[in-house]
């Protein structure tokens, strides 16, 4: 784990979720359609990603997010702060 404060954390984890979803933006752009199952993956971690760094802004662990609950659960991420 590194130092930097739940702010910090949470802005990098929001823009890396940024470039996942500009880079799907991009692919949908320039692609001739053959290429959906990468933008949908493109777009699934980018939520993924969003859904953590407002997490991290909330104060809950970076050690929680990366538990078995939490992982790549999509809907978990959801569910904690609904």
């Amino acid at each position: 784990m590194c130092n930097m404060s739940n702010s910090s954390k949470a802005q990098c984890c929001w823009a890396l979720a940024n470039s996942y979803l500009s880079a799907a933006d991009q692919l949908l752009e320039n692609s001739s359609g053959q290429v959906f199952v990468p933008i949908l993956y493109l777009l699934g971690h980018s939520l993924e990603l969003h859904f953590k760094a407002f997490l991290i802004s909330q104060g809950i662990p970076e050690k929680k997010l990366k538990s078995r609950e939490f992982g790549h659960n999509l809907i978990a991420c959801l569910l904690e702060r609904v």
